[in-house]
């Protein structure tokens, strides 16, 4: 194992050799110890095997590993950067500038992943982790064995139940008695404002998230009345092989209600399949709602005509004095930096980790910023994200979205960013 990297009493980083123990350390260390897990699920801060607790950090830097997939997510870095250079330019985070020393790429494998992951945290010595990887579950293991706060967006279940990840809309599918309440934002697309009696259908691929996700939104829409005709997850994810023809899976969708077409059709897929299956839809005639998660994007308006985008942040068409910081904040690190999906969720999950950083004052370390996170943290940011709350949204959603409709040639707001109770979790 490299050696830590610790910092010398005159503030300047030195190399120290010397490996994470299980051993109990002074009460300081809230996370020293052996690796346990508490009866909900969650890994128990107070006995987990970490690294250097002040790794990362001296008194005038936050050193920062950013990993993301270049494949799907390359545009995040450049929304991580953005906030990160607000931060510093208004004097930093209590008198602490945040470096970024490296952008590491997850190479769209598992295992390149956790070699990005392990290098940040071993070699370079960073504080913390912000990461738009979709293998955050190859990655955790290690992440929660070292003790280092991870913060970004939840793609899927591995951002759940872990005392040492914080997504900004929480865990998506949820896994406590309370989740998302996604029929109430379904309903607004109808002009009745409700699901009850409307022929609904919801399409998924074959990977784990995926059907969790797609299994726990169609109950709650049958739960609130709606007609669940379909719920369809033999589509191959995004670890399998690309698919070649999507027309099996309009078929079956537009025979769905009784030989005819849903009204709507909900996709929960990758942005490839989600195309896909758009252009699927609309070669066989179909005429209903369409809504799905991933196509906001100028370079997908076009193909997204006539749909409908849920997003768990403000849409950047949104006219306020934030987001126009926000955008300004962007094109200062990239003047022609599309405004895209990926980009807001390397911006937001950066801005969490700001926001969370001020909360917790000077006094600095690892295991002091997990500890007051997960002990009824509480923050409303209307603007942004909605809402953070930990640990509840280590096992719920935040329950904030926003929606966007496309007409082809641009993206309007049909719905600004907003937060609803959660039901109970019809799967749970």
């Amino acid at each position: 194992m490299a050696p830590t990297r610790t910092m010398a009493p005159s503030g300047r980083w030195r190399r120290a050799g010397g490996r994470a123990l299980c051993a109990a350390v002074t009460v300081a260390a809230v996370l020293a110890g052996c690796t346990s897990t508490s009866t909900d699920g969650r890994r128990d801060t107070d006995k987990a095997v970490v690294g250097d607790d002040s790794a990362g950090l001296s008194d005038t830097e936050i050193h920062v590993g950013v990993v993301v997939g270049n494949k799907q997510f390359a545009d995040a870095a450049v929304g991580i950067q953005a906030r990160f250079q607000q931060a510093n330019d208004a004097g930093g985070v209590h008198g602490r500038k945040i470096v970024v020393d490296k952008v590491a790429d997850d190479g769209g494998t598992a295992a390149s992943a956790v070699t990005a992951v392990r290098s940040l945290v071993q070699q370079d010595g960073v504080f913390a982790l912000v990461t738009t990887s979709s293998f955050l579950a190859n990655t955790k293991p290690f992440i929660e064995q070292q003790g280092v706060p991870t913060f970004g967006f939840g793609f899927d279940d591995a951002w759940c139940n872990s005392d040492y990840t914080f997504a900004y809309n929480g865990c998506p599918a949820g896994t406590t008695a309370h989740t998302s309440n996604i029929a109430h934002f379904v309903g607004q697309l109808f002009p009745d404002k409700t699901v009850k009696g409307h022929t609904i259908a919801v399409v998924g691929d074959d990977g784990a998230s995926s059907m969790r996700t797609a299994r726990l939104y169609a109950s709650v829409i049958k739960a609130q009345g709606g007609n669940l005709v379909l719920t369809q997850n033999t589509m191959p994810g995004a670890t399998s092989a690309p698919v070649s023809d999507y027309t099996p899976y309009a078929t079956e969708v537009m025979r769905s209600a009784g030989g005819k077409a849903p009204e709507y059709v909900m996709t929960i897929t990758t942005a490839q399949n989600t195309l896909g299956m758009t252009k699927a839809l609309l070669g066989a005639g179909y005429r209903g709602i369409r809504q799905d998660f991933t196509m906001y994007d100028p370079r997908l308006v076009r193909a997204a005509a006539g749909g409908n985008e849920l997003m768990s942040m403000q849409p950047w068409e949104v006219d306020t004095p934030r987001m126009k910081e926000s955008i300004a904040a962007i094109r200062a690190v990239k003047a022609d930096q599309r405004l895209t999906l990926p980009l807001g969720y390397g911006y937001w999950s950066a801005d969490m980790f700001v926001k969370m950083l001020e909360k917790a004052g000077k006094d600095l370390s690892r295991s002091s910023l997990v500890t007051m996170l997960n002990d009824d943290f509480s923050m409303v940011d209307g603007e942004g994200v909605g809402k953070l709350e930990f640990p509840r949204m280590h096992g719920e959603s935040a329950g904030c979205l926003a929606w966007v409709s496309s007409d082809g040639k641009k993206y309007t707001v049909r719905a600004k960013l907003s937060c609803v109770e959660l039901i109970d979790n019809p799967v749970a």
